[in-house]
């Protein structure tokens, strides 16, 4: 009888959207909420205006999407959305559900992140404030103090990981002969395949901790190609123009996502520091993510 009403909804009543998506034989015998394995509660805009308003003009590729009046739908069943209809993003909560096809690889993961690219650009068409916005980089000064605060030494390149949640991240380099940098090859070590060393590690409860530029939140900071040894004095040499740089932050543990920043500076060849560009990561929670810099003389 449940399943009797289920079809009914799919084909007659376009319950989620599903007889548009998938077609009316689909609806009735391939998808039901047993396909659903997650569900991303969206919230709602943090400065939205009193009357402000979405239109859905199609359906979610993948998967379908609900709306109900309490936050997160606690305790009601969601309704599935219409197209050509006005929904005030200050009253509605909705939820999408996700089926395994809705995922980049086709995982049963549930993680926003591992959504499909297609999916994830229907949702933040309509859900713009689902759009991360990028903090921008320190300024220089802002480097120099926080450099400073952690007492790193000025370098020609310096890649710096900035974030400020309970969770511990690690900051990894590798030197153009694939030598690592970092935690595993310890702090404040120097890597002579590419003057590089960690100067800083920092752990999960070291979170609205002040910065040397006054901001909050962890700081991890490798240096490449000193320009000074510490403890001779004798300079090195900056590493060969247009060297990339490959690197990663590794998600160690901790509790939920964190947004983290990685900055890229270095001082020229009269000592002045300069910072040239940052790379941005928003709700990052597993594994690895890579990212490159080349270093411009």
């Amino acid at each position: 009888m449940f399943l009797y009403w289920q079809q009914f909804f799919y084909t007659y009543l376009n319950w989620f959207g599903a007889s548009e998506v998938l077609g009316a034989e689909q609806a009735m015998n391939v998808h039901t909420m047993s396909h659903v394995i997650g569900a991303e509660y969206i919230p709602q805009p943090e400065a939205a205006e009193e009357g402000s308003t979405v239109v859905f003009d199609s359906y979610p590729p993948k998967g379908w999407l609900g709306y109900c009046n309490a936050p997160d739908c606690a305790g009601q069943t969601p309704y599935g959305i219409v197209t050509g209809w006005e929904y005030s993003v200050t009253y509605y909560y909705f939820v999408y559900y996700a089926t395994s096809d809705a995922y980049a690889d086709g995982s049963t993961g549930s993680a926003y992140e591992d959504l499909s690219a297609e999916v994830k650009a229907w949702l933040e068409s309509f859900f713009v404030w689902l759009v991360p916005v990028e903090p921008p980089p320190p300024s220089t000064d802002g480097v120099a103090g926080i450099l400073s605060g952690i007492g790193a030494a000025s370098a020609p390149l310096t890649v710096t990981l900035l974030w400020n949640a309970p969770v511990d991240l690690d900051l990894y380099l590798y030197c153009p002969d694939g030598s690592e940098v970092g935690y595993n090859s310890g702090v404040g070590v120097l890597n002579p395949a590419c003057d590089a060393k960690l100067d800083h590690d920092m752990v999960a409860d070291g979170y609205n901790v002040a910065r040397g530029d006054g901001s909050l939140g962890q700081v991890e900071n490798i240096s490449v190609g000193l320009e000074a040894d510490e403890e001779t004095g004798q300079a090195r040499t900056a590493p060969a123009d247009g060297t990339t740089f490959v690197g990663d932050v590794h998600y160690y543990g901790g509790s939920g996502p964190a947004d983290f920043q990685v900055v890229f500076s270095g001082t020229d060849a009269e000592g002045t520091l300069h910072v040239f560009g940052q790379e941005f990561v928003e709700g990052f929670s597993n594994g690895y993510h890579e990212f490159s810099v080349t270093y411009t003389a």
